[in-house]
C-alpha cells in the first residue's frame, strides 16, 4: 500500500459514528409541525396521463399538478454542446417520460403513513411505443 497519494490509507473520522449507529441523516431530524411525503412514481414510459385518484379520505393529504396551477416548469441549460434544453414540470403533467416520474405526492405525519397513502393513490397511464413522444394534455 502506498505511504501517500493514490491508494494511501486515510484516516477517516466518520467511521466510527456510522459503526456504532450514532451518525445522524436529515431524515434523522425532528422539527415540529413538520409533515413527511412520499412521491408517487410513473411504473410506465412514456405514456400519456389521463387522470390521478387519490383515495378516499384523503382529501388535503394527497396533491398532482393540476392542485398547483401556478407552479411553474424547471428549466436546466447547462453549458453542453448539442444539449436541448426543455420545461421539465416538478409533478407530471399530461404525460410521463420515464419510469419514476413523480406523478402526485402524499403527505402526513410519519413517512411510513405517507408511503402508505402514496400505495393507495391509482393513476391512469396509457402506455406508449418506446420513442413515441406523448402529447401533452
Amino acid at each position: 500500500m502506498a505511504k501517500g497519494g493514490i491508494g494511501a490509507r486515510l484516516k477517516r473520522k466518520e467511521d466510527d459514528r456510522h459503526l456504532r449507529g450514532r451518525a445522524q441523516f436529515v431524515a434523522d431530524l425532528r422539527i415540529a409541525d413538520t409533515m413527511e411525503v412520499a412521491f408517487v412514481r410513473s411504473p410506465v414510459a412514456p405514456g400519456r396521463l389521463r387522470g390521478v385518484t387519490a383515495p378516499a379520505g384523503a382529501d388535503g393529504r394527497v396533491f398532482w399538478a393540476e392542485h398547483f396551477p401556478g407552479l411553474g416548469a424547471i428549466r436546466a441549460v447547462p453549458d453542453i454542446p448539442g444539449f436541448r434544453a426543455s420545461d421539465y414540470p416538478p409533478l407530471a403533467t399530461g404525460k410521463v417520460r420515464f419510469v419514476g416520474e413523480a406523478v402526485a405526492m402524499a403527505v402526513a405525519r410519519t413517512r411510513a403513513e405517507a408511503e402508505d397513502l402514496a400505495e393507495q393513490v391509482t393513476l391512469d397511464i396509457d402506455p406508449l411505443p418506446p420513442g413515441r413522444a406523448a402529447p401533452a394534455g
